[in-house]
């Protein structure tokens, strides 16, 4: 009876010294035979327009390097939804503004999917220092600036590679809220309307962009904003539906929460979230979609939406 127990004693410390033998072969044999992050950017053929970039602007150096880092790759399809098609397309950046925008998707370190911060806006510096707006949904997605992660990511022997439906750009400190609309002729008409009726975007602010097709369907052209007069019914009015399209604080699409939202009007718009967003005035019949999302500005987020709102 000794001997039996002796052998089943045996037999299980040798099992046991197998197994974290094995183990510790197979945990050598991952480090040894994980791919760089280069390698991985390389074979996926979802990627090859940002490999074309890397290499273009010699900043393969990352991802061939020891890092660590971490890599987050926009798709061909994020780039096709960019207006970059091809590799010829990259013609169109002058080369500084794409390494810009290139190490905006490179962050020092290797973050796995449970490091991303919970959020929402969270934020995280890149490798051009700039600042990214995470949000992860535990369970769910992880967001960046409104573009969802794909997956939960691969790690590489110098890092982790995750691939993004959009492609990153950063907040140019000359990029206000007020620029970028200054820089779309498709929102002359509501920039006119901010600035006749005194409508400052200061501080972090969330604003739903009306192009000049509906606010001149809603009756404000170009000749009736500027013959507004202050203090008058009519002005009032258009200042409470301009401070009715802005939101005191920093939102991207994906943290948007279906109920009300207060403006800096101080009554509520309702969101419906979806895909797209909806969003309704108190005196809309009929919800406004969000028809393009998440333009990172310095000084917070626009999004456009295909009507005015009114409160």
């Amino acid at each position: 009876m000794k001997i039996i127990k002796y052998n089943f004693f045996l037999a299980g410390i040798l099992s046991f010294f197998m197994l974290v033998l094995f183990s510790a072969c197979n945990k050598k044999d991952d480090v040894v035979a994980a791919d760089n992050l280069d390698k991985l950017i390389t074979a996926n053929p979802d990627l090859t327009l940002f490999n074309t970039a890397l290499a273009k602007t010699r900043l393969n150096s990352f991802t061939q390097g020891g890092g660590p880092f971490t890599i987050i790759a926009p798709t061909n399809a994020a780039f096709a939804a960019a207006g970059i098609n091809s590799t010829a397309d990259f013609a169109v950046l002058d080369s500084n503004s794409l390494v810009q925008i290139l190490t905006y998707h490179i962050q020092a370190g290797a973050r796995s999917y449970t490091e991303f911060p919970l959020g929402p806006n969270a934020t995280m510096t890149t490798q051009g220092g700039f600042t990214q707006y995470g949000s992860r949904y535990v369970g769910g997605s992880i967001y960046i600036n409104g573009g969802k992660i794909n997956g939960t990511g691969t790690a590489a022997s110098n890092g982790y590679l995750y691939t993004i439906d959009k492609v990153l750009v950063p907040a140019f400190a000359s990029n206000s809220i007020t620029a970028l609309l200054a820089a779309n002729n498709n929102f002359k008409l509501m920039l006119q309307a901010l600035n006749k009726t005194a409508v400052a975007i200061t501080g972090t602010a969330t604003v739903f962009a009306v192009p000049n097709t509906a606010m001149t369907t809603a009756g404000y052209d170009s000749t009736s904003i500027a013959a507004l007069v202050p203090a008058t019914p009519a002005y009032t009015a258009l200042q409470n539906i301009m401070k009715y399209h802005v939101i005191p604080q920093r939102i991207f699409s994906p943290d948007f929460k279906t109920g009300n939202l207060k403006t800096s009007q101080g009554t509520n718009v309702v969101i419906t979230q979806g895909q797209p967003v909806q969003v309704k005035g108190t005196s809309n019949i009929t919800a406004f979609t969000i028809t393009f999302a998440d333009i990172n500005a310095a000084n917070g987020v626009i999004h456009f939406i295909s009507g005015l709102l009114k409160p």
